[in-house]
């Protein structure tokens, strides 16, 4: 390449070259970072969600625990009554 034109030409090219793909990698970046953004908001959606269901699972167990005592206290009135009942029947 003795010509400087001919150079010059040529590393204009390159220079084109290298802006496109400058802008395409540019482009692909700028997509990477919507679905970046798009998975964040995702993730904050099912933290969400989990945090939820992790309060509603202590009402259920809270709910849960109130009930297993409320049928023992059943447990234990039909026990007294049934003793009553054998009692009565027995006299």
């Amino acid at each position: 390449m003795d010509d400087p034109d001919a150079a010059a030409r040529e590393s204009a090219r390159a220079l084109n070259a290298s802006l496109l793909h400058t802008e395409q990698l540019a482009v692909v970046v700028k997509e990477l970072e919507q679905q970046l953004v798009t998975r964040a908001e995702e993730m904050a959606r099912v933290k969400a969600a989990c945090d939820h269901a992790a309060v509603l699972a202590t009402f259920v167990r809270e709910d849960c625990d109130m009930l297993r005592d409320k049928l023992q206290a059943a447990e234990a009135e039909v026990k007294r009554l049934t003793t009553i009942i054998l009692a009565i029947n027995a006299a």
